[in-house]
């Protein structure tokens, strides 16, 4: 309880560091098994897709470090905590 206003500011930066950082691992693992099988198989579509999306993904999580909606989440968590 004493540290509660100092861990809710610092995981509203470390939420979207967090799903980019997934994000990334994911496309790692993903390009780790198409170049394992890249000398076995033709390349499948589905990866390059799921590889689009999770850097778009990653853009937007990085985004959210500048534009989101941290103050008023701010203000309803204090308005809460308030009561």
């Amino acid at each position: 309880m004493t540290h509660r206003e100092e861990i809710l500011e610092k995981q509203l930066v470390q939420e979207p560091i967090a799903v980019a950082a997934m994000e990334l691992y994911a496309s790692i693992c993903v390009l780790a098994r198409l170049d394992a099988e890249r000398s076995m198989t033709p390349l499948d579509p589905t990866a390059d897709l799921f590889l689009q999306q999770s850097a778009r993904r990653i853009r937007q999580a990085l985004r959210q470090l500048k534009d989101n909606d941290d103050v008023a989440i701010d203000k309803a968590a204090r308005g809460m905590l308030a009561r």
